[in-house]
């Protein structure tokens, strides 16, 4: 027997059933012929490939320069140091590097001694120079300055130019340019002990007697 259709009012879908030697039924449905359940969810697919990257972003702003030194070579005993510079005290004598009156926060000066005279630093009004902690070889290296004496004691302004020393049999000696050069002073005596002010100025002495 072959399926016959049949017109149906608003039927969305028709289907037709037949079997050998039986008669032809007509089922309709609205959603699946024969009016079963939906099926469960298959499974999720696979996650997709990885997007390719973004472009790289803007260069960002330069950031301010840094305090660079520029070196100056100093042949004289004297220098008004200004900031962020370098000084090579290059002469015989001792050089001596007045600081910046005003200096910013970060400022720099360098200082490097190329010549025989060395050099030292003096502070304005209401500056100070700390020196605790420097590295180095400080001390580790030693010059002979004037002649060998019965040398028995010494003593030395805060800066350490101005320099007082005692013998035994001889004079005082004194120097102002931290030892490079030395001036007799006073008399002949056993002298035991010397004392100096904080600027060099004032000076006491004590000898033996006998």
């Amino acid at each position: 027997m072959q399926p016959r259709a049949v017109a149906g009012e608003r039927l969305k879908k028709t289907c037709f059933f037949a079997a050998r030697g039986l008669p032809m039924t007509l089922a309709l449905a609205s959603a699946a012929c024969g009016g079963g359940k939906d099926g469960a969810p298959g499974p999720a697919g696979a996650s997709g490939a990885t997007g390719s990257a973004g472009a790289t972003g803007a260069t960002g702003a330069t950031g301010p320069a840094g305090p660079g030194v520029t070196w100056v070579n100093v042949t004289g005993t004297t220098q008004q140091a200004a900031a962020n510079t370098g000084y090579l005290a290059d002469n015989a004598a001792q050089v001596t590097l007045t600081l910046p009156a005003a200096p910013a926060l970060g400022d720099v000066v360098q200082v490097s001694g190329v010549g025989a005279g060395g050099w030292t630093l003096a502070q304005n009004a209401g500056q100070t120079v700390i020196t605790k902690d420097i590295l180095g070889n400080i001390g580790t290296g030693w010059l002979p300055r004037d002649v060998t004496r019965g040398w028995s004691c010494v003593a030395s302004s805060a800066d350490g130019r101005k320099l007082v020393a005692g013998t035994s049999g001889d004079t005082l000696f004194t120097s102002t340019d931290s030892g490079l050069s030395w001036s007799a002073r006073g008399v002949t005596a056993n002298w035991a002990s010397v004392a100096s002010s904080a600027d060099g100025s004032k000076l006491v002495a004590a000898a033996f007697t006998e």
